[in-house]
C-alpha cells in the first residue's frame, strides 16, 4: 500500500475524529460514523459521498478498482471489514494496517 495513504489512514483511525459504524461504509443517519474502510474513503475522496454513482460496491466493501488504485488487497480489505463489524476498535485496526498493509 502507498505509504502516504497508509500513514493518513492510520492517523485518521487513531485520531478520535471518527465514530465507528458497522455494516456500512458510512452511516448517513449519524454524522461522522464510518467503518474503517469508510474512513479511508473519507480521507482520500470526501466528495465521493455526494455522488450517486460512487465507486463503492453495494455490500459495504470497496470496489476492486479503488483497491487496485491504492494497492489494498481484497483479502486484507475483507479482513478489516470483518474486524470492524465484530467490534474491533479503530486503534486495533490501525495497528493491523500498520503491520500488514
Amino acid at each position: 500500500m502507498n505509504t502516504e495513504i497508509k500513514s493518513k489512514w492510520i492517523k485518521a483511525l487513531r485520531s478520535g475524529a471518527y465514530t465507528q459504524a458497522v455494516g456500512e461504509l458510512r452511516n448517513t443517519n449519524k454524522e461522522g460514523s464510518f467503518c474503517c474502510l469508510g474512513v479511508l474513503v473519507d480521507i482520500l475522496e470526501p466528495n465521493k459521498w455526494k455522488d450517486k454513482e460512487h465507486q463503492f460496491s453495494h455490500c459495504g466493501l470497496l470496489s476492486e478498482d479503488f483497491c487496485r488504485e491504492i494497492s489494498l488487497s481484497n483479502h486484507l480489505m475483507s479482513h478489516l471489514a470483518e474486524m470492524n463489524d465484530d467490534g474491533v476498535s479503530f486503534a486495533n485496526i490501525a495497528d493491523l494496517i500498520e503491520s500488514e498493509a
